[in-house]
């Protein structure tokens, strides 16, 4: 496979988007997590700071 050449402004550009691609796919799978660890009440969704004891770990 061949590589495109592209100006600068171009690769710029696709770069832009790729950036802007991964930030929304990560704020989607974190959404998409939360919503999972709130299935339960008092499930996995608790802070680490509600499920360690003083001392603990």
């Amino acid at each position: 496979m061949a590589m495109a050449t592209k100006t600068i402004p171009e690769y710029l550009e696709d770069e832009r988007r790729n950036r802007a691609d991964t930030e929304l796919r990560t704020e989607e799978e974190a959404a998409r997590i939360q919503s999972l660890l709130k299935v339960e009440d008092g499930g996995l969704g608790q802070s680490v700071s509600q499920t360690v004891k003083p001392g603990g770990l």
